[in-house]
C-alpha cells in the first residue's frame, strides 16, 4: 500500500532529525572517549623544601611522557595538571580545590607530611584519591582513607635500624638528634622511634628541635647543643638545613659522626654541603649505586630534563605515576580498589607491594658520602654472644 504524500512530508523530516541526533550523540560519545585523562599533581615547588617537590615532578613528567608516547591508555592521552602548595597544608588544600573544580579526582602528591595530614581528611570528604610519592608520617598509616603511597611510612622498626646502624658503625658513648619542627608530622615520630631504640641499645641521646626561619643562626644552635662527648649527630631535616648545620659542625675542634635522614638526600645537599658532608652516613630505601637496567634508562631520561643527579625523589614520583597508570588500566571507575587489588608493582630498582591500607614497606640501605659520591657502607658484623663490641 503506497505511503500518502502528507505522511512522507511529516515523517521524513522527523526521521532525518532523529538520525542526526543519533549520529551527533555517537560522535559526541566517541569524542568523550578520546578526551585526555586528567591527573592532578600537588607538590612543594617553591619555598625552602622545593627540591623534593621539583624532583618528584621530574619523575612524574617522565612517566607521563612514556605512557603518552606509547599511545596513552586505550587511546586516551594522560594530561598532568600541576598545583604548587608552597610546602603548606593551606596551599595543598587550595590546590585540591582548584583541581576538583576542574573535575579532577585523582592527584599525585603532596610531598610533605605536614601538608598531607590536613589534605587527606579534605580528600576523604570530597572523594579525591591521593597517590603520594614522598609522604611518610605514621599518623596516616593503617587507615582506610584517600591516601595511597609509594614511600614507606615511619615505624618503630625504622628507629631500630637507625639505632643498630649507630651502635655498630660508631659505638658512641652518647649523641644528639637535631630535627626540623617545621615538618613535625614527619620528624616527630622519626625522632621518637630513634630515641626509644637508642635507649634500648644503651646509648644516651638528647633531641633538639629547630625551625630555621629567617635570621636563624645555625652556628649558635650547634655551639649550644654539641659537646666533645657527643660521638654522633643525627640530623632529621631537609637538604639546605642539613648542609648548613654540617658546615657549622665542621668548624668545631671535635668532629662527631654525621648521620643524615634520607629527607636530605638531594642535589642541594651535595652542592651546598661540599666537603662538610664528606664521610656522613645515611640510611635510605633508595639504593643509588648498583643501578638496574630500568634505573639506567630512567637516568638517561632525567638527563634530558635537568642537570640534577640525586634521583631519589624523582624515582618515587615516577613510581607513583606508574601506580596510577596500572590502576587506570585495571578499572578507572574503581581506581583505589584497582590499585590495591594489584598489590605488587615493579619499581625501577626492585618490586614493592602496597597493602590493603595503601601503605608500602621498602628495605633500607646504608650509604656513605665519599668525595661527593654516595657509596655503599657495609655495617660491621654484629658481635657474637660473649664478645665485646669494639
Amino acid at each position: 500500500m503506497p505511503v500518502p504524500d502528507f505522511a512522507k512530508r511529516f515523517f521524513l523530516p522527523l526521521f532525518l532529525l532523529l538520525m542526526t541526533l543519533v549520529a551527533t550523540a555517537l560522535l559526541s560519545s566517541c569524542s568523550r572517549d578520546k578526551e585526555p585523562i586528567r591527573i592532578g599533581f600537588i607538590g612543594t615547588l617553591s619555598g625552602k623544601y622545593a627540591d623534593i617537590g621539583n624532583d618528584a615532578l621530574i619523575g612524574v613528567r617522565i612517566a607521563f611522557n612514556e605512557i603518552n608516547q606509547a599511545g596513552g591508555i586505550e587511546g586516551r592521552t594522560i594530561e598532568l595538571v600541576i598545583e604548587d602548595d608552597s610546602g603548606t597544608a593551606k596551599g595543598a588544600i587550595a590546590g585540591a580545590e582548584k583541581l576538583t573544580a576542574a573535575g579532577i579526582k585523582t592527584v599525585i602528591g603532596p610531598n610533605l607530611s605536614t601538608a598531607a595530614v590536613k589534605l587527606v581528611p579534605w580528600c576523604n570528604e570530597h572523594d579525591v584519591l591521593l597517590i603520594c610519592p614522598t609522604v611518610s608520617t605514621s599518623t596516616l598509616a593503617g587507615l582506610d582513607d584517600a591516601l595511597i603511597r609509594v614511600f614507606p611510612h615511619n615505624e618503630p622498626a625504622a628507629g631500630e635500624v637507625v639505632a643498630t646502624f649507630i651502635d655498630r658503625a660508631i659505638s658512641p658513648k652518647q649523641g644528639v638528634i637535631l630535627y626540623d619542627s617545621g615538618n613535625a608530622a614527619y620528624t616527630r615520630d622519626i625522632v621518637q622511634y630513634a630515641e626509644n631504640a637508642l635507649a634500648e641499645e644503651g646509648i644516651p641521646v638528647i633531641a633538639y628541635p629547630f625551625r630555621a626561619d629567617e635570621g636563624f643562626n645555625y652556628g649558635a644552635m650547634v655551639e649550644a647543643i654539641l659537646t666533645p662527648e657527643d660521638g654522633f649527630i643525627y640530623i632529621v631535616a631537609a637538604a639546605l638545613d642539613t648542609a648548613m648545620f654540617s658546615w657549622q659542625i665542621k668548624k668545631q675542634q671535635w668532629t662527631p659522626q654525621l648521620i643524615f635522614n634520607h629527607w636530605a638526600i638531594s642535589d642541594e645537599l651535595y652542592r651546598i654541603g661540599g666537603e662538610a658532608i664528606d664521610g656522613a652516613l645515611f640510611l635510605t630505601s633508595h639504593f643509588p649505586v648498583e643501578a638496574s637496567p630500568g634505573l639506567l634508562d630512567f637516568q638517561k631520561k632525567v638527563a634530558e630534563h635537568t642537570t640534577r643527579t640525586a634521583y631519589k625523589f624523582m624515582i618515587y614520583g615516577y613510581e607513583a605515576a606508574q601506580v596510577v597508570f596500572a590502576g587506570l588500566k585495571r578499572d578507572p571507575n574503581q581506581l583505589k580498589q584497582a590499585i590495591l587489588d594489584q598489590g605488587t608493582y615493579q619499581g625501577l630498582q626492585y618490586a614493592f607491594s602496597i597493602d590493603r591500607w595503601g601503605d608500602v614497606k621498602r628495605p633500607y640501605y646504608a650509604i656513605e658520602i665519599e668525595d661527593g659520591e654516595a657509596v655503599p657502607f657495609v655495617l660491621p658484623a654484629a658481635p657474637q654472644p660473649g664478645q665485646d663490641k669494639q
